[in-house]
């Protein structure tokens, strides 16, 4: 899994997947942020209402449970 800009200074953040996820965003208090899921076509959330500052992104796929870091400016 790739997930690109980061940091993030736009609206959006993109997601290489090989398949479907589920991309649960979170804040450094672990407070659940935002719940997408994602797929090869609809790859990208929209992080536009997000502060700045850092989040934690758990990206799952059943296979798969990877934990990112986003630092939006």
């Amino acid at each position: 899994f790739k997930m690109f800009p980061n940091p993030a200074n736009g609206d959006r953040i993109y997601f290489s997947v090989t398949e479907n996820a589920t991309i649960n965003v979170y804040n450094v208090l672990g407070k659940l942020i935002q719940s997408s899921e994602v797929t090869k076509s609809k790859n990208s959330i929209n992080i536009s209402e997000f502060s700045k500052g850092i989040y934690l992104v758990k990206i799952n796929s059943g296979k798969q449970f990877i934990t990112k870091k986003l630092i939006k400016n």
